[in-house]
């Protein structure tokens, strides 16, 4: 049974996260010393880390996380901002997240989204019955990390207002980020259906909240760049996949061109 990520009870600061970032790789008493935080606080922030994709163990950065450091260290980009939350909603690193942007629907009541959430979890052999009150915590550092000006707010994954939490248009969706989501969601397909990209959890569709006409103005962006291909196979709108590249590589490319 998957158990939820607590992050040593802290909530998601992004400033302390970027400088557990740039220190990565020295040993925890460095990081206590030259940050001024404490051994639980360096652990719960390494722990971001982690869910953002941007650290593989408490000593090494993934290639994502070294390529971040080199071009947009203190994480101000919105390219940078929206591939840590892309991470972080994978159902492995935040199932309240992973939830919110594959199940809960396009608006749904804040009052009624814990309960929703616990039933969805029971069903999915996540662990929602802890002595603590970790899946309120969590579902509360989700959603101020979501609507923090400091954090990801300016993205507009989601908006609250009168206890219903909406998907508004995303802001910043770079094409090159469009890219790197639908293919590191290829998983070896060539083609794929414009109803998948709709539904299929964690890819484009479901992730940025699209409806059908937007998801069509943004693959149209990407054919613009070569990076799909709209055909008609019979009843079908398909969009082939021609990008040979790894996801990693439109990142790289996006960092050297802005």
């Amino acid at each position: 049974m998957q158990t939820i990520h607590e992050y040593q009870g802290f909530g998601l600061i992004l400033r302390e996260v970027t400088q557990v970032l740039n220190l990565f790789g020295a040993e925890n008493q460095v990081l206590i010393n030259e940050t001024g935080f404490g051994d639980n606080k360096v652990r719960g922030l390494i722990e971001y880390l982690k869910d953002f994709n941007l650290a593989s163990t408490k000593r090494e950065l993934t290639k994502l996380g070294e390529e971040i450091k080199k071009s947009d260290k203190r994480l101000v980009e919105d390219f940078s901002k929206w591939l840590c939350v892309y991470h972080w909603s994978a159902r492995e690193h935040n199932p309240v997240l992973f939830y919110l942007v594959n199940c809960a629907g396009n608006a749904a009541s804040k009052n009624g989204f814990q309960e929703a959430f616990k039933l969805w979890a029971s069903a999915n052999d996540i662990q929602t019955n802890y002595k603590k009150r970790y899946v309120e915590s969590l579902i509360s550092k989700t959603f101020n990390a979501l609507t923090d000006t400091e954090a990801f707010e300016k993205l507009r994954l989601i908006s609250i207002s009168n206890d219903r939490i909406e998907r508004p248009e995303p802001y910043g969706v770079h094409p090159l980020l469009l890219a790197y989501i639908l293919y590191d969601n290829r998983r070896g397909r060539q083609s794929i259906t414009i109803t998948e990209l709709l539904e299929e959890a964690g890819n484009i569709g479901k992730f940025f909240g699209y409806s059908a006409n937007s998801l069509d103005n943004r693959l149209n962006d990407l054919a613009n760049l070569g990076l799909v291909k709209r055909v008609q196979v019979a009843n079908l709108n398909m969009v082939e996949l021609p990008f040979n590249g790894s996801p990693l590589a439109l990142v790289e490319k996006y960092y050297a061109e802005n």
